[in-house]
C-alpha cells in the first residue's frame, strides 16, 4: 500500500476514542494508513495495533511533531488515521428507521459532532443534513463525536424539504426545537418521529419551519434565554429517549 505523508482535513481522523472506533468500523480497503506516535505505550496503543496488524492496514511509527503539524496542532493524541473520504448513507437507508435527527445548516463541526454523539446515546437512527450551508463531516466532527460518527448513518441530501416531504409519506412526525413551542414535558414521542434542530443563530430555517408539524420548547428557569444548538438538541433527544422507553 503506498505511502503518503499529506493528509488533509477531508481524510484523517484523530484523537484515540475516534481512532479506535473508526478502526473497527470502516473497511481496511478504505484506510490507507495508521500514524502512530513514537515511543508511546500502554492498553490503548496495545489494543489499536493489535486492531491495525490484524485488518492488515499500513502502521507508520513517527514523531509527535509530524502528527502536530499534520492535525494543525490539534490534540491527536497521539494517534492519526487516514483514510477514504467518509461514506454518507442514502435517504433510501432510513426508510425502517423510527427515531431521526435533522440538522437544518448547523455550521459547527464541534456541535454538530456533539448531536451526533448525542444521538447515538439517544438511539437515534440517522441523521440528515443539507449538502450546502452545513458543516460536512470532517476530521473536527469525528473527534467532538467521539468516535459515535463511525456508528451513525449520515445521509447528506441536495434539499431538506424534498427530504421531509418523502419521510412524511413514510409516517414521520417532524419535531423543531424552538424557544416557543409546546413544553418539552408535554412532548409526545409515540410512533416514528423526528426532530429538528436550526442553525445556532438563526434556528429553524423559514421554508422547513412550514414542515413542522409541532415546535418543542425548553422552558428556562435560569438567567440565560437560550442554549447552544447542541445542548438543546441534545437535550431534547434524550428527553425523547427516555419517554420513549418507557412506553
Amino acid at each position: 500500500m503506498a505511502e503518503k505523508d499529506q493528509l488533509t482535513s477531508k481524510d484523517q481522523i484523530y484523537g484515540r476514542h475516534a481512532v479506535i472506533n473508526a478502526l473497527k468500523q470502516i473497511p481496511a480497503n478504505k484506510i490507507n494508513q495508521l500514524l502512530v506516535q513514537k515511543d508511546l505505550k500502554g492498553d490503548y496503543f496495545t489494543d489499536l495495533i493489535r486492531i491495525a496488524n490484524e485488518k492488515k492496514i499500513l502502521i507508520k511509527f513517527v514523531p509527535k511533531i509530524k502528527l502536530d503539524k499534520l492535525t494543525d496542532q490539534h490534540s491527536h493524541q497521539g494517534v492519526v488515521l487516514d483514510s477514504a473520504p467518509f461514506g454518507y448513507a442514502k435517504l433510501a437507508d432510513l426508510k425502517e428507521a423510527n427515531f431521526l435527527l435533522i440538522l437544518d445548516n448547523i455550521m459547527d463541526p464541534h456541535n454538530f459532532g456533539s448531536l451526533i454523539r448525542t444521538a447515538d446515546a439517544a438511539g437515534v437512527e440517522g441523521i440528515i443534513i443539507p449538502q450546502r450551508r452545513s458543516v460536512q463531516v470532517n476530521n473536527f466532527v469525528w473527534k467532538a463525536s467521539t468516535g459515535a460518527l463511525s456508528f451513525m448513518p449520515i445521509v447528506r441530501v441536495v434539499n431538506l424539504s424534498s427530504a421531509i416531504k418523502k419521510l412524511k409519506s413514510l409516517g414521520f412526525w417532524f419535531f423543531g426545537a424552538d424557544m416557543n413551542g409546546t413544553n418539552w414535558l408535554d412532548w409526545q414521542v409515540n410512533g416514528k418521529i423526528c426532530l429538528i434542530v436550526g442553525n445556532e443563530g438563526k434556528g429553524i430555517s423559514s421554508g422547513i419551519r412550514k414542515q413542522v408539524d409541532e415546535f418543542i420548547e425548553i422552558p428556562m428557569v435560569g438567567h440565560v434565554s437560550s442554549l447552544n444548538a447542541s445542548v438543546a438538541g441534545g437535550a431534547l433527544l434524550m428527553l425523547a429517549s427516555s419517554k420513549r422507553q418507557l412506553k
